[in-house]
This record gives structure tokens, C-alpha cells and sequence, in this order.
């Protein structure tokens, strides 16, 4: 049996209320101390004073949450953990008695690995040790992730449906992580990783729908007779830079540079956390110039009702895409369709990665995978169409 070397475990949970930019107003808390499975439940004034569980030294708080969740933490005045683990505390706490080092808040992607250990990792090798673990069992548990069932609840229509492959990479690259990181520190006598027994495969498969020029023309036309006046500047603004969608509506002046036609996107609302330049075309630049000229706030797209930024355009978005005939269409698409817009323009792939922001090149060799096979069904059809093989 693995001592734990603290007297109480504390996994906590929020449910809060935000919008864009501002700080997380707490509505309730649960929190669950591990060892002898006593509940806290806090919600409305019950939050108020002190925190209901202890955080000195003798305890240990779980942290597998967003950091928006540890802004209610600290939000309700209560004075930082003395120990905090990352989203993996649990599982190598348990497996090897090792306290690890504390949690890195800015990572946006930690509520999605949180959510794949708790639903995919711990009901399988949460009571194991890692140096137990071997090839074999990877093998098998990778061809049992293939063969799983999606869960009910939100995907209910989709529960007879087995996990994409996108979905089973995503938890065997975590799996992968893990050992690595067990590998790398010393004392947990994981020496091997023994995910290195399947193949991963490295380039993503691109899931969307790619607009042709004529339809991107009549999704701004649709968006023109809009009853929100800035969608087609975000439209104008999204389509020729690829920038992520929240990155758009959160924008501000201060990343506008109007004498180097640049944007800079600051690390903490960059997806990737590094930051990153981006060059303006004419046209964008013109979008900009013309806004910044008659806005009196300090975001490119201020929603007109609450002077703050929007919080995603979903229902003039949706009204637009029907009425240019694209349903289904998502924001995400324009910055898809702008990368392999980029690669058919003869734009080399180092520059459509550095245009996306995009960390690694694999990332962005989906594109180049698939405007290779536009490319080549052009070629066969402009062959077809001379005669010369008939």
C-alpha cells in the first residue's frame, strides 16, 4: 500500500459564471477529500469566508481544472494551496509516491486532458503501478479504446457510435506523456515506455468544410443583411488572416500595429501560449484602419449591447451560413479554408505554420496533405478535358 505523505487530499470542482476577459464569479463548489470520501457543497452565500478545506502544508489540492477554476479559488479571497499537483497528481502519487511539481495554470488544453484521464486513463490503469505496465497491455488497450462506446449525457445521439481515431491518438499521446514524464523524473523506476509498442501516427486529419471563393462571397453577402452590424468584419477579418475565432473576438487596438501592418497576438491569448506576429494584407488592414477611426473602445469588436467583447456570434452566424446556402458551416472552417487557400496560392508550408500560429509543422501537414489531392484531381481533370487520352 502506497503512504500517502499528506493527511488530506482535496479534489475541487466550480461551477462559475464569466465573460470573456473578466474574472470568474463562483456559484457553487464541490469539493472531495480523497482519503475518507467526505463531500463539501458550497453554493450563494455558503461561499462566503473562509475556505471549507484545509490548505497548509499537511494537505495536498488536486488541481485538474482550467485555470478559470482557480481564479473562483482565489476570486472568493481564499490564500493559495501549499501544495498543488498537476492533472496526473493522483495517478502518480499512487502509482509511485511522488509528489510532483505544481500545476501550470495557463495551459488552456488542461481541462481537455483532465476530462480524457478521468473518462479513458484512471478506469483502466488507475490502480496500477506505471513500472508495471508493459507493451502488451498498451497494445491491447489501444484496440479496446477503437472498440469503446461514446458516453451518454450531452453525446447521447452519438452513443452508438465507437471513438473517433482522433479521440483514441488524442488519449494514447496522454498515455505516451505520462511515462515520458515518469521517465524523466528520477525515483519513480519507470524506465521504459511502453507506449513505444504502437505507432502514433503524426499527421491529423483536417475535419471541416473548405469554402470556394464563390461561397465565401455569398456568406459575407448573407452576413451583410445581418442584425449584427460587425459580422462582416469578423467575417472579412477571420477569412483572410485564419486567426482562431476567439482570438478575433477578443482582439484589442493594443495588438494593432497601423504603421507595420502587423498583430500581435499576446502569449496569454495565444492557444499555443508562445505569442506570435501576425503580417496584415492590404485589405485587412483596411478593415482595421476604417473600425479604429470611429471605435471609442479598446476591442476591435465591441458588442454594441455591452460595450465588451462578443462572446461567440453563434446565432447571427448561424442565420448567415443558412441563408448562403452553408449549413453546418463553422467559424473554425474560414480559418481551415484560409491555410489551404495559402497552399494553393504557392505559399510555402513553414509560412502557412508561422501564419496560424501553429507550434509544430505536423500540425499544419494536414492542410498540405489535402490540397495535394485538390491539386491532383485539377490535373486529371484538365488532362480529361484535352482529348489527348481518350
Amino acid at each position: 500500500m502506497v503512504r500517502w505523505p499528506f493527511k488530506e487530499i482535496w479534489l475541487a470542482d466550480y461551477e462559475f459564471a464569466a465573460a470573456p476577459g473578466e474574472r470568474p464569479v463562483p456559484l457553487c463548489l464541490v469539493a472531495k477529500e480523497l482519503l475518507t470520501g467526505r463531500t463539501v457543497r458550497r453554493w450563494g452565500d455558503g461561499l462566503k469566508g473562509p475556505a471549507p478545506f484545509d490548505l497548509g502544508p499537511q494537505s495536498l489540492y488536486v488541481v485538474y481544472y482550467a485555470s478559470a477554476e482557480m481564479g473562483c479559488h482565489l476570486a472568493l479571497g481564499w490564500p493559495l494551496p501549499a501544495n498543488v499537483l498537476d492533472l496526473y497528481a493522483e495517478f502518480r502519487v499512487q502509482t509511485n509516491g511522488r509528489v510532483l511539481p505544481k500545476v501550470k495554470l495557463e495551459s488552456r488544453s488542461y481541462e481537455t486532458h483532465a476530462s480524457i484521464y478521468r473518462n479513458h486513463i484512471q478506469p483502466q490503469f488507475g490502480d496500477r503501478r506505471l513500472n508495471e505496465i508493459d507493451g502488451d497491455e498498451i497494445v491491447d488497450y489501444a484496440g479496446q479504446l477503437r472498440q469503446k462506446r461514446v458516453s451518454g449525457g450531452r453525446w447521447e445521439k452519438s452513443s452508438t457510435r465507437t471513438l473517433s481515431e482522433g479521440t483514441v491518438k488524442r488519449i494514447l499521446i496522454l498515455v505516451r506523456h505520462i511515462f515520458n514524464e515518469a521517465i524523466r523524473i528520477k525515483g519513480t523506476h519507470v524506465t521504459v515506455n511502453p507506449t513505444h509498442a504502437i505507432k502514433l501516427t503524426t499527421v491529423r486529419k483536417i475535419v471541416g468544410k473548405f469554402l470556394t471563393q464563390a461561397q465565401l462571397k455569398a456568406l459575407l453577402k448573407a452576413a451583410e443583411g445581418s442584425q449584427n452590424p460587425d459580422l462582416p468584419d469578423i467575417i472579412r477579418v477571420m477569412g483572410a488572416t485564419g486567426l482562431r475565432r476567439d482570438n478575433v473576438l477578443a482582439m484589442r487596438w493594443s495588438w494593432f500595429d497601423e504603421a507595420r501592418a502587423t498583430l500581435t497576438v499576446p502569449v496569454e491569448d495565444d492557444k499555443a501560449k508562445k505569442g506570435f506576429v501576425l503580417h496584415l494584407s492590404a485589405g485587412v488592414l483596411e478593415v482595421l484602419r476604417n473600425r479604429m477611426h470611429e471605435s471609442a473602445s479598446e476591442w476591435v469588436f465591441s458588442n454594441p449591447q455591452t460595450g465588451k467583447p462578443y462572446y461567440s456570434c453563434r446565432n447571427a452566424w448561424v442565420t448567415a451560413r443558412e441563408k448562403a446556402g452553408l449549413p453546418g458551416l463553422r467559424m473554425h472552417d474560414l480559418r481551415h479554408t484560409y491555410a489551404s487557400m495559402m497552399l494553393d496560392s504557392g505559399s510555402d508550408i513553414v509560412d502557412v505554420q508561422q501564419a496560424l500560429g501553429h507550434t509544430q509543422l505536423k500540425t499544419t501537414a494536414g492542410y498540405l496533405h489535402l490540397t495535394e489531392g485538390r491539386k491532383r484531381h485539377n490535373a486529371n481533370a484538365a488532362a480529361q478535358a484535352t482529348g489527348l487520352f481518350a
